[in-house]
């Protein structure tokens, strides 16, 4: 049987959310992205049909009109740091004979820097490609400024409902009408539905199935793949993760350091090793007893700072979920800084 682990690759593997960084070029444009990414979350949870994450695809003509480029999202993926312990795992695990995949939201340009930099070869990374030329050839003078304006109308809007109702007029009617078309057309983003089958389509020549790979996410483009190997009852943890992660993965783990998901990868029977680890730290308060790891090289010893948290999340009710989520959400905002509160 193979060994196969994806990875969601901002987030679990690197902190920085590339594209929100981007915008920071653009005046206001942090909180420009903000509200559109707001908007896809909406979107998200009312419309089946719309894919989580699209807020990559949302925001290129906003990138087009204010002069970014491909060379843009390659000179910002380079001050790209990795979430500690990140390249410490990665070889471990090459070392132990598993494939790593990344499965990312990110641009090309972004995950194949990040690739490189800790092993993991193109053909093994899936995400979103981007055309900015031929692109830029759908922009007019006349939809640049009407990109400006709606840039302020953006920034003025107060309430989820405005936002909606701006933006499914802007994105779906008023692009069109001015040359560009729809934009979830133009840029096909590798979340939602896509990230799912993009792990059925690595697995489909394997020795395995669903239930014996790894999937590893936090936000809400990850849910449908998490959701999908956690019904096969197969590794799916959530990692640092906000509630749409949490809600649809199997083990969740929060953690400043990547490596405090060995527990659960490297072990025959990962959820005995979950209940067992969730228990302790709550009889501890915080402090594991790291001998309750069988067979893992002690790999808690590895890790400095907090103690990591670690649970099974199948079987939670609301308010343990609740709970866990607040976790998280500390672990998440260290080290994700401002990109943790992005859906």
């Amino acid at each position: 049987m193979e060994k196969i682990i994806c990875f969601d690759l901002e987030g679990p593997l690197s902190p920085q959310d590339n594209a929100y960084e981007i915008f920071s070029k653009i005046e206001n444009g942090k909180k420009i992205f903000e509200k559109i990414s707001r908007y896809d979350d909406i979107k998200a949870v009312k419309d089946e049909e719309h894919e989580p994450g699209d807020t990559l695809s949302l925001i290129v003509p906003f990138m087009l009109a204010y002069g970014i480029n491909e060379e843009d999202v390659f000179s910002v993926s380079k001050k790209a740091k990795m979430v500690s312990g990140t390249p410490e795992l990665v070889d471990q695990l090459f070392n132990k004979g598993w494939e790593i995949y990344i499965i990312s939201t990110s641009y090309r340009p972004h995950a194949y820097r990040i690739g490189k930099e800790i092993g993991v070869p193109e053909s093994n990374i899936k995400c979103t490609d981007i055309d900015f030329p031929d692109l830029k050839k759908n922009m007019s003078a006349e939809l640049e400024n009407k990109i400006f304006k709606i840039s302020e109308e953006i920034l003025s809007i107060d309430s989820d409902k405005k936002l909606e109702e701006l933006l499914d007029s802007f994105f779906f009617n008023g692009l069109a009408d001015l040359g560009y078309g729809n934009p979830t057309d133009m840029v096909e983003v590798m979340g939602g539905s896509r990230k799912a089958g993009a792990v059925k389509e690595i697995i489909e020549n394997k020795e395995t199935t669903l239930k014996d790979i790894t999937v590893v996410g936090d936000s809400i483009t990850d849910r449908d793949m998490l959701r999908m190997v956690k019904e096969a009852k197969g590794r799916s943890i959530a990692f640092n993760a906000n509630k749409f992660a949490l809600s649809n993965a199997r083990f969740g783990v929060a953690s400043l350091d990547l490596r405090a998901i060995k527990p659960l990868v490297l072990s025959e029977k990962p959820v005995q090793v979950a209940f067992e680890l969730e228990r302790n730290y709550e009889e501890s308060e915080g402090e594991i007893n790291k001998s309750m790891i069988p067979d893992m090289d002690r790999v808690l010893d590895e890790i400095e700072g907090p103690t990591p948290h670690i649970c099974y999340l199948a079987e939670k009710k609301k308010e343990e979920l609740e709970e866990v989520i607040e976790k998280h959400e500390r672990f998440r905002s260290y080290v994700r800084g401002e990109a943790g509160k992005l859906g």
